[in-house]
């Protein structure tokens, strides 16, 4: 059922240490993607649902990799630039004029 597999994600972040109960805003998130992972009803989004999480806690705590070529260049890309480069960028991009 849904109701399992949500608690099983919540049991998941708990191992991954992907839960700061000092961050309100954290826990609140986490809160509300367990609340709509728990209203999936397709076994393939639960999947991928739990690969992403199961991918970010592996990116946030291995350490880095040396580059090779096979790796996605905009991927790593991403990394370097963080979440607050990539969110400045955003905004500096201003409205899209259609």
């Amino acid at each position: 059922s849904s109701v399992a597999a949500a608690e099983a994600l919540s049991k998941r972040m708990k191992e991954l240490e992907m839960m700061d109960v000092n961050d309100m805003d954290h826990v609140l998130d986490v809160e509300e993607a367990l609340h709509y992972y728990s209203r999936l009803t397709c076994p393939a989004y639960q999947h991928i649902v739990d690969h992403f999480f199961t991918d970010m806690y592996l990116e946030f705590h291995e350490p880095p990799q040396a580059p090779t070529p096979s790796m996605d260049l905009n991927a790593s890309s991403m990394r370097k630039l963080g979440p607050a480069s990539l969110h400045s960028s955003m905004r500096s991009l201003g409205p899209i004029k259609l």
